[in-house]
């Protein structure tokens, strides 16, 4: 279903693009002249250039030996102009095309680079950054002796520090704002889901002390209340 949704998206996306271009490329050009063109354009960094190019070939000629080279190209193109949410579409159309093709760890590095550079601030949900590590953990188990591992590892690492920072900036909310059970929970599972940061888990370990201290005062003032109430109710049916 995601896959479908991602070709969808694509395909938008080829269509409202090759309406902006304007001019459009002499459909005599062979495979091959098209892709010379584009990548002569990539070099250059005319990447909107390139793209055009490369869509041309897919449209054209899908069933040309260019074809897997020019749809790796475009996610490539389109990552270099910083469409982070469109390189991801590309890649993913590759990936779908082309699951056994020899690139096919560098497209899961890029897929989940493309994800991971779509993080925008540490109060937001971390959907992308979740995706990301999900592609960083197949290149390093189906592909652990590769250079391609080494890089995954690395920016794996970076992507569970952006969420174990979002679970602090939550559990922090939750102290601020006075919700101590909440942030008592939050600051545990912090020291229990993260434990690569022990910079974090000490300081979560303090505040879920500081927190579980006024929780449980809360929680005997409430029971206090209650049989005060309960006592309350008996004298005055009394």
């Amino acid at each position: 279903m995601m896959k479908n949704k991602l070709s969808i998206l694509l395909i938008c996306f080829f269509c409202i693009f090759i309406s902006a271009c304007g001019k459009k490329i002499d459909s005599s050009f062979t495979p091959e002249q098209l892709f010379e063109i584009g990548s002569a354009a990539k070099d250059q960094e005319e990447y909107s250039k390139a793209i055009k190019y490369y869509i041309q070939i897919k449209e054209q000629y899908p069933f040309s030996s260019y074809a897997p080279l020019a749809e790796l190209l475009l996610g490539d193109a389109l990552f270099l102009q910083r469409k982070y949410d469109k390189s991801f579409i590309a890649y993913s159309e590759f990936e779908t095309l082309y699951p056994a093709d020899d690139n096919i760890a560098y497209v899961l590095m890029q897929l989940g680079k493309s994800a991971l550079l779509q993080y925008r601030s540490v109060d937001r949900k971390q959907d992308d950054v979740k995706t990301a590590l999900e592609y960083f953990q197949r290149v390093m188990n189906n592909y652990p002796d590769t250079e391609h591992a080494v890089e995954a590892k690395k920016l794996f690492r970076h992507g569970r520090n952006l969420l174990a920072q979002n679970e602090l900036y939550l559990a922090d909310f939750f102290w601020r704002s006075g919700q101590y059970g909440p942030s008592y929970r939050r600051y545990l599972y912090i020291i229990e889901a993260y434990p690569e940061f022990p910079e974090f888990a000490e300081y979560a370990r303090k505040r879920s002390y500081e927190s579980y201290l006024v929780y449980r005062e809360e929680l005997s003032q409430e029971g206090r209340e209650k049989q005060i109430k309960s006592w309350k109710n008996k004298f005055d049916w009394l």
